[in-house]
């Protein structure tokens, strides 16, 4: 966030929090989420490579955890910083291969985190299997 507006914003949408007075959750998406306090703004020199991995593992914690889309909300702020540079998440690597090389993305979940970091749906792989009558593959 690099136009302080308020006193902070919020982790996941980064909208603007005007004061900490009566705040309990984020007036745009609703999340309870501790915001952001512009006076915490620091400028941090680092390789993206390093940046890259920071976020992958992060994310990896995320969605093994099942802990929301912090950090794929982080990572969309820091990419739009640099956007001419590769994503910063798996998510959004898989998500421009699959738009590259017109691949689709058979888990529901992932085809989800690449939606979140690439605002574009990929397609299923293949239908899921359904079993047959008799209840066999």
């Amino acid at each position: 966030m690099t136009d302080a507006k308020g006193v902070g914003f919020c982790t996941e949408c980064a909208a603007h929090i005007e004061s900490w007075e009566g705040l309990t959750a984020c007036p745009r998406c609703g999340t309870t989420n501790v915001p952001c306090a512009n006076e915490n703004q620091v400028t941090v020199t680092v390789n993206w490579h390093e940046l890259h991995l920071l976020c992958v593992w992060a994310e990896n914690y995320q969605r093994a955890q099942g802990l929301g889309s912090t950090i794929y909300a982080i990572a969309k702020r820091l990419h739009a910083q640099h956007p001419e540079r590769d994503p910063l998440t798996l998510a959004g690597e898989l998500g421009e291969m699959a738009k590259k090389y017109e691949m689709d993305v058979s888990d529901p979940a992932l085809r989800h985190d690449i939606a979140a970091q690439t605002g574009e749906e990929v397609g299923l792989v293949r239908r899921p299997i359904a079993p047959d009558v008799d209840g066999t593959l």
